[in-house]
C-alpha cells in the first residue's frame, strides 16, 4: 500500500511501516490526513497562489492571446478533460470531486481508485467529511462520455 498524505519521496507498503516513520513524516508537516474541504483558498490543498498564478498568467499576457486571436490562434478544440464529460480540469482526485466525477475517475482510473481506498483504511481518515468513498458514490452515473475515444485516450495515457 502507499501514503498519499504529503509530498515526499517517502512511499510505503504497510501499515506497520508506516507507523514507525511517523515522526519523521511530522517533520515535513504531514498531518497524516486528507487535505481538509475548505471554501478558503488559503486552507486548501492546492494552493491560493498555484491558482492566482494562473489566472495572472492570462491577465499579463492578454496582449498576446489578442494577436494570436488575430492571426487564427484561438483554441478550436477543448480540453480532453471537458470533450471527456468532466465539468472542470483539476487533479484526478480533487477532493471537491462530485460522485458522478469520482465513478468517472474509477472508471478510467481503477488501480488508482483501489489505492486511494486503502489510503483511507490507512489513515483511519476519509477524503470526503460523511463517508468512505465508496459510499460517496454509490449509484452515481460515471460522468465519462465514451463518445470521445481520443479524449479517453489522452487522460489515461497522456498526449
Amino acid at each position: 500500500m502507499r501514503l498519499l498524505a504529503c509530498e515526499t519521496k517517502l512511499r510505503f507498503r504497510t501499515v506497520h511501516k508506516c507507523l514507525p516513520c511517523h515522526e519523521e513524516l511530522k517533520k515535513y508537516g504531514c498531518r497524516m490526513k486528507f487535505p481538509a474541504k475548505s471554501g478558503d483558498l488559503s486552507r486548501r490543498w492546492c494552493s491560493a497562489y498555484l491558482k492566482i498564478a494562473v489566472a495572472d498568467s492570462v491577465i499579463s499576457n492578454l496582449d498576446r492571446l489578442e494577436e494570436l486571436e488575430k492571426l487564427g490562434g484561438k483554441r478550436h478544440k477543448s480540453h480532453p478533460c471537458y470533450r471527456a464529460g468532466w465539468n472542470r480540469c483539476s487533479c484526478a482526485a480533487c477532493i471537491f470531486s462530485t460522485p458522478k466525477m469520482f465513478a468517472g475517475f474509477k472508471e478510467l482510473y481503477p488501480e488508482e481508485f483501489v489505492l486511494l481506498k486503502q489510503d483511507e483504511k490507512i489513515l483511519g481518515f476519509t477524503l470526503d467529511n460523511k463517508c468512505n468513498l465508496e459510499t460517496f458514490i454509490d449509484g452515481a452515473e460515471s460522468c465519462v462520455y465514451q463518445g470521445d475515444k481520443s479524449a479517453i485516450h489522452s487522460l489515461v495515457y497522456g498526449g
